[in-house]
């Protein structure tokens, strides 16, 4: 079973595909009371300097979600990470994190990260980020991009968010 936030228009086109014997497509309502409307966890490992990635490489288990908040909605971004090599030498304060999308990035600036910039500190931590929720809206890709110490892109992580452009 897949879980999968979609909009209205999912609804009928799952409904008309053949029988498969599990559940099928449904629309709901999201009630501010259930948390979260989505959550879903992942691994990535990233080297904190792409020139040595054997001496820098950084495990990560992390979470992404969206979940109901009284202003709209919070996308949820949360990990715990680990040297990967008992010769590890890099630095997790080494990682930048961005989001490719505009509407994210200026959300995640509101919360204080300048430019929209989070700076990885800790090995542990939850970022929850504020959004406005206006109608109508869609659901929407966005890619949570990691940075080593050179500026490289060194992985990218794949979480939904909710827009009215797509952006």
């Amino acid at each position: 079973m897949e879980q999968y936030i979609g909009h209205q228009s999912d609804v009928q086109r799952a409904q008309d595909q053949p029988d498969c014997g599990g559940p099928r497509a449904q629309l709901i309502q999201l009630e501010a009371g259930k948390e979260p409307w989505f959550l879903a966890d992942g691994r990535i490992s990233i080297p904190s300097d792409s020139k040595d990635v054997d001496g820098t490489l950084i495990r990560f288990v992390y979470e992404i979600g969206l979940r109901k908040a009284p202003s709209g909605y919070e996308m949820i971004f949360s990990y715990d990470a680990a040297p990967v090599s008992e010769k590890f030498h890099g630095d997790i304060a080494a990682i930048k994190v961005l989001s490719n999308s505009p509407t994210v990035r200026a959300a995640i600036a509101e919360t204080g990260h300048k430019e929209g910039i989070i700076n990885l500190r800790k090995y542990s931590d939850r970022i929850e980020i504020p959004m406005k929720l206006k109608e109508p809206f869609q659901r929407s890709q966005q890619r949570y991009v990691f940075h080593d110490v050179r500026g490289e892109i060194v992985g990218e992580i794949e979480a939904p968010f909710l827009s009215i452009d797509g952006q």
